[in-house]
C-alpha cells in the first residue's frame, strides 16, 4: 500500500491522528516482533505498558489507553468502554455463511468442508494460482 492510498483512506475513514508506517519493517524488527496484529501501548516516558498480540483483547486495551491517558494528566478520560456500530467493510466478516474456500495460504492452499477449513500442502509452487 503506497502512502497516498493511505491517505486517502484516512480521509475516507475520517482517521486525523497520526498513522505510523513501517514499510521497511524496522519498527517491526525493533521490537522482535512475530505477530500480526500486534498492538503496543507506551506511557509518556516511552516503555511499553501493554500488548496484545492477534485479534481480541478489545476491552483490555482500551482500558490500557484510557489509563496511560489518565496517567499523562487527561482527567476528562470517560471509565466506560467506545461503544461501536461498524459499517461497511469495518463490519466483522459473517463467519456463519461465509463460503470462500480461499484462505491465507491462498485459493489453492485450502479448501472448507463441513464449516471446517482443510488444509494441505502440494509443495512449492512456481506459477500463480489461475483460480483466484
Amino acid at each position: 500500500m503506497t502512502v497516498d492510498n493511505i491517505k486517502r483512506a484516512a480521509n475516507d475513514l475520517n482517521v486525523s491522528y497520526p498513522i505510523a508506517i513501517d514499510s521497511d519493517y524496522d519498527v517491526w524488527r525493533a521490537f522482535g516482533n512475530q505477530y500480526w496484529p500486534a498492538i503496543y501501548l507506551a506511557d509518556a516516558e516511552g516503555r511499553i505498558r501493554h500488548h496484545q498480540f492477534g485479534e481480541g483483547g478489545y476491552d483490555e486495551t482500551e482500558r490500557g489507553v484510557q489509563q496511560l491517558l489518565r496517567e499523562a494528566g487527561r482527567n476528562d478520560v470517560p471509565d466506560d468502554l467506545v461503544s461501536i456500530r461498524p459499517q461497511g467493510f469495518e463490519a466483522q466478516a459473517d463467519w456463519t455463511n461465509l463460503g470462500s474456500p480461499e484462505t491465507y495460504l491462498g485459493c489453492a492452499g485450502g479448501r472448507i468442508s463441513r464449516r471446517r477449513v482443510v488444509l494441505w500442502s502440494t509443495g512449492p509452487r512456481r506459477t500463480s494460482c489461475r483460480q483466484c
